[in-house]
């Protein structure tokens, strides 16, 4: 990893609340101050927590950063000027489990070098770096010890440039082909950039509009100053100038499909647990048969997926990640999607004529917690089962106590598992 530069300590002068010392009123302190004010009033009857005076605070440092760097205040995002290339620099709020973060994104295109959009044949002529096809999103992150497994089981594919000191401490995730990544990577420049970024930030990111760009969560006091801002300029600057001259991306790239197979397994997955609660707690078959069915077929789905998602999704350099997602989603999402599959064709299709039984209550007894339910166990109607389970509502449970005799409407069931249409006390005759 490159050397981590230390933490430079912002001037009192500029930046601090000290400047107000000397007769004056800093940037950071009036902007610390309107910040706290809009706090104040929009949670009146709330103390500021330290981690809300931190955030505060830093988002003041960011929005005095600003009026610096482009002359107008800005706590969310602004644009600057560095060394004649064009740089943004984004405020990241914090959500829940991620602190607040800054995202800072140089153009790689220079001014008279190539606009995205302009052909490749107008931008030969005359130019001194190579040109190539934009490669599509490329991050550039710490190696992980799952990445390190994921090349160990040959499920994960990356790239290797040679640069011991770079494969070593980086991975790179692209869905691009190799040649395209050497030449992105062939300049000694922009490895030696990532390593230094990385040694400050999360990841390095290509982007699709043509921005190089660095994130980092959890910032620190003294890193929101001009001395900060400038280093990380120029570095994003020498990356760019160093970097190939770029087509646009085009709209599809490579991969795209297997990372649609990824996110279309979780998104179903959690619609699937989430469409199981309505079909179970509707409906309820006298025996297990449609659950065992559930069961054979989610295994065998399961199984099916796997082997599909491996051959698919493998040799990726997100393959490892991509495959662990699959399948741990896809774990509960094919179960629930066969149960509620399986309940809503067997039970909401049947429209056959209902058949009523007359048995006798065995034993009840109600499952307490959040919430309370209430089931009473019924002598079978015909061979088979020793006992019969049933959910009734709170005022059946306290009209049918132990012996006492029940009418049980069923149906037969589109797909044959009989299920329970109602129940209700025998009345007198």
């Amino acid at each position: 990893m490159g050397r981590k530069i230390g933490t430079i300590e912002p001037r009192s002068s500029e930046f601090g609340v000290g400047g107000a010392a000397r007769g004056r009123r800093s940037a950071l302190g009036v902007a610390l101050d309107a910040e706290f004010a809009y706090g104040v009033r929009r949670y009146p009857m709330v103390p500021p927590s330290p981690q809300a005076l931190s955030h505060l605070e830093l988002r003041a440092q960011f929005s005095a950063l600003a009026t610096a760097l482009s002359g107008a205040a800005s706590n969310r995002d602004f644009s600057f000027e560095r060394g004649g290339r064009h740089l943004r620099a984004t405020w990241l709020p914090p959500t829940k489990g991620t602190p607040a973060g800054v995202r800072i994104g140089v153009r790689v295109d220079a001014p008279g070098e190539l606009f995205f959009g302009a052909s490749r044949a107008a931008t030969q002529a005359g130019a001194e770096r190579p040109l190539m096809v934009h490669p599509g999103a490329v991050k550039f992150r710490r190696e992980t010890r799952s990445d390190r497994w994921g090349k160990r089981l040959r499920i994960n594919r990356e790239l290797q440039t040679g640069d011991s000191s770079f494969d070593d401490l980086v991975y790179v995730e692209s869905d691009a082909s190799d040649d395209d990544l050497r030449r992105l990577l062939a300049a000694a420049e922009v490895r030696q950039g990532v390593l230094a970024c990385l040694s400050w930030f999360t990841d390095v990111n290509l982007e699709r509009d043509g921005y190089l760009s660095v994130h980092k969560a959890g910032l620190q006091h003294g890193e929101l100053s001009e001395e900060y801002f400038a280093w990380v300029a120029d570095t994003l600057a020498r990356m760019a100038a160093a970097l190939p001259l770029m087509s646009p991306a085009p709209r599809r790239t490579r991969g795209a499909w297997k990372r649609g197979l990824v996110i279309a397994t979780i998104v179903a997955s959690i619609v699937a647990f989430l469409a199981v609660i309505v079909p179970v707690s509707v409906w309820e078959t006298t025996g297990k048969e449609l659950q065992r069915v559930a069961f054979v077929g989610s295994v065998v789905t399961w199984l099916a997926l796997a082997a599909f998602s491996f051959l698919a999704l493998r040799a990726r350099s997100t393959g490892f990640r991509d495959i662990i997602l699959t399948l741990g989603f896809s774990l509960f999402g094919v179960p629930c999607a066969w149960v509620t599959t399986l309940y809503s064709v067997n039970c909401g299709l049947d429209f056959a004529e209902p058949s009523a039984h007359e048995t006798e209550v065995l034993e009840r007894w109600a499952n307490r917690g959040k919430s309370t339910s209430y089931h009473v166990k019924l002598r079978p109607w015909r061979p088979g089962p020793r006992t019969l389970g049933a959910r009734v509502s709170f005022a059946q449970y306290g009209a049918m106590p132990k012996g006492s005799v029940v009418v049980v409407t069923t149906k037969p069931g589109q797909l044959g598992f009989e299920w329970l249409q109602g129940i209700q006390l025998k009345s007198a005759p």
